[in-house]
């Protein structure tokens, strides 16, 4: 028995520690099987006269347990009882040693679990045994606490009810607990009666399951019943069956007894839903349909559901926005928000609430991100938020923490520029710019760089924001971790010795310096910062006061991009409307290449899937481009001499895009900057090499 329970034990250990993501410990002293002491048996610790020490002092009357120990050795090991431990000790349904050993388990979990949870998984405690062990505690015990032991309902939630009610009483209002959670979502009515079954000692019902009594419902009428919140089912012994939503509600046990006798209501429990379900049947009518929102009955698998519908959708930021008719769920797909539906507003408190215990550190302090896992694909959720006029904003940004970096060839980069880009690579030093506007693109293209450059020969280190994506051999720092100034940061990373370092997001004074001026001291620096275009990308740079001529020696290029929606495979077709038109004879092509798409279940009518990336590269090798920036020229006498250098802009390389039916005419006319010249088509296709 030590060791099936010990083998228990280990299963829970390492499915926690799965779920955080990494290894079980595998040290020997985690759960050796001498520590399994007094199953029905004498030996291990306890038997070869090992002294433990004391872990903890239990607060005043706190229940403890004593792990046993020999004759000559009474050290004891403490470990406090909750209501459900305490009927399950007095009922001599487990031992003390067995407790202590739970509470040993569930220290080493590192996550909080009810310690009945742990002792019914290792213990292998029936419903059967749990409810006779209850009878002689259920005086003592109350509903809140029994969910927390029963792993039904969170701590932090049973809190939050109870506030609520503390609330509700100070404005004269008197709600139950149960009635709280379920109304606030933080708990699935069936666990709720199965608790009070537990709770009260009254047996679970399923009206739904069994055929009701006509004649008993005619007694009250089903309106009564309904809005009572009781059916009767059966006769049985003389007394009448009658299955109550709320057993503890006076008015509905009085209108029960006032049909019945005083004496001839057998109480049951079961659930509101199902209750009503019962009487719409009898009734031979349908229940009304419950709103779809609102199908998943706790917190908990609602945000779970969504995060996990937003993964499937590729999605990358979730809003939660609340308006008076509810909380509008959008998603950003391929760029674009969408509605998916709206949520009942009752759910915003506790939605919040288990998003910032989410939110939480390790160590008790407040984060803005976490992780969630979604089958294979585990994602950084970092949440922000604000307070409007119904409640609080929420917005949810996704990002795949798993995912392998792609390389320069799938970025969908042009050959001519793919060329380019990786002839400015493999310079020996200097600054290049990656830029976008935000969710642009411009972190993946930073990570494909990297694993273009990373080799045997280099050492790579990165400095970027939390929840960034993992890179193998790569010295990655996170900065603003534990309020670390990000010159220390750089600093660190400096320290690392790389030949390339890289900067995820130039966003201030202090990293533009320390960019430039470690480009221009000879390393290798890519950095991103967001910006509409190149020439856009350098003012930026520039307003950040860097010093003219340091930024011109230092700067070696500029690669700029967006990320346009994919016109629809399957329901593409000739593009016909006035802005093809108007485009197709600005570039002198009467054909009519364009497509657009007219929307299918595929894309979900929208006419686009997936995204595809536009770029533009502006070298500043040129001498003449470094005398004009050393000389403060301005953005459009800037973009100008690209042009004429044979720079192909944003949007032209849209239109090449465009032009074999990758994306919309009419998409890049809205999203990109115009061009400065009017080439053709002929004459763009030919500079893309597409």
């Amino acid at each position: 028995m030590r060791a099936h329970a010990a083998r228990r034990a280990r299963r829970v250990l390492a499915r926690a520690a799965a779920r955080r993501g990494r290894s079980p410990c595998r040290r020997r002293a985690l759960i050796p099987s001498s520590c399994v002491c007094g199953f029905a048996r004498t030996g291990g610790a306890a038997a070869q006269g090992v002294s433990r020490p004391q872990r903890r002092v239990p607060a005043d009357g706190e229940l403890c347990v004593a792990t046993a120990t020999n004759a000559t050795n009474t050290a004891a090991e403490h470990a406090p009882v909750g209501g459900i431990s305490r009927a399950l000790l007095d009922a001599g349904v487990v031992t003390p040693e067995q407790l202590a050993y739970a509470e040993r388990v569930r220290a080493k979990l590192g996550v909080e679990r009810p310690l009945f949870d742990l002792l019914r998984e290792i213990f292998s405690i029936g419903d059967a045994r749990l409810r006779d062990a209850l009878e002689r505690q259920r005086d003592r015990l109350k509903l809140g606490e029994l969910l927390v032991e029963l792993g039904y309902l969170r701590q932090e939630f049973l809190e939050l009810a109870l506030s609520i009610q503390r609330d509700e009483k100070s404005k004269g209002e008197r709600r139950r607990i149960g009635e709280i959670l379920i109304d606030h979502h933080l708990i699935d009515e069936t666990k709720l009666a199965e608790a009070l079954a537990i709770h009260l000692g009254f047996p679970l019902e399923a009206p739904g399951l069994v055929p009701l009594d006509a004649a008993l419902v005619a007694e009250l009428s089903a309106d009564a019943c309904e809005r009572h919140g009781f059916v009767p089912l059966r006769r049985h012994e003389g007394r009448v069956v009658v299955a109550f939503s709320d057993p503890m509600d006076p008015d509905a046990v009085a209108a029960a007894r006032a049909a019945f006798g005083a004496d001839g209501v057998a109480p049951a429990i079961a659930e509101r839903a199902a209750i009503r379900a019962a009487l719409a049947r009898l009734a031979g009518r349908q229940a009304p349909a419950a709103p779809v929102a609102a199908s998943p009955s706790t917190v908990v698998d609602l945000l779970d559901e969504i995060l996990d519908e937003a993964i499937g959708a590729a999605a990358c930021a979730i809003h939660l926005e609340p308006r008076a008719d509810g909380i509008a769920l959008r998603l950003r797909e391929d760029g674009v928000l969408s509605t998916r539906r709206v949520l009942p507003l009752s759910l915003a408190p506790a939605l919040v609430h288990h998003l910032r215990v989410l939110c939480r550190g390790e160590d008790g302090s407040d984060v803005t991100h976490f992780v969630h896992r979604s089958g294979a694909q585990t994602c950084e959720v970092r949440m922000a938020s604000c307070a409007i006029a119904h409640g609080e904003r929420i917005v949810l940004r996704l990002l795949d923490v798993g995912a392998t970096p792609a390389s320069l060839d799938a970025i969908g980069a042009s050959p001519l520029l793919l060329g380019r880009l990786r002839a400015e690579l493999s310079r020996p030093s200097g600054l290049l710019l990656l830029a976008s506007p935000p969710g642009g693109g411009r972190s993946a293209t930073l990570h494909a760089c990297l694993a273009a450059l990373a080799g045997a020969n280099t050492a790579l280190a990165i400095v970027e924001s939390p929840g960034a994506r993992r890179f193998e051999g790569a010295a990655q720092f996170v900065r603003g971790r534990d309020r670390e100034r990000f010159a220390d940061t750089w600093l660190r990373a400096l320290a690392q010795d790389p030949d390339v370092i890289a900067l995820d997001e130039i966003d201030s004074p202090e990293s533009a310096q320390a960019a430039v001026a470690a480009a221009a001291a000879g390393r290798r620096v890519v950095a991103t910062c967001a910006a509409e275009d190149a020439v856009g990308a350098y003012l930026r740079i520039a307003g950040f006061g860097v010093d003219r001529p340091l930024l011109a020696s230092a700067l070696g290029g500029v690669l700029a991009q967006q990320l346009l929606r994919r016109v629809c495979d399957t329901c593409a077709q000739p593009d016909v409307s006035r802005t093809a038109r108007r485009f197709e004879q600005m570039l002198l092509e009467p054909d009519g290449r364009f497509l657009a798409g007219h929307g299918c279940a595929e894309c979900r009518t929208t006419g686009f899937r997936g995204r595809a990336g536009v770029f533009e590269l502006l070298g500043i090798g040129d001498d003449e481009r470094r005398r004009w920036i050393a000389e403060h020229a301005s953005g459009d006498s800037l973009r100008a001499a690209s042009v004429a250098a044979g720079v192909v802009t944003l949007f032209e390389d849209g239109v090449a895009r465009a032009a074999r039916g990758h994306v919309s005419i009419a998409e890049v006319a809205r999203r990109l900057p115009p061009a400065a010249d009017g080439r053709s088509l002929a004459e763009i296709l030919g500079r893309t090499g597409r």
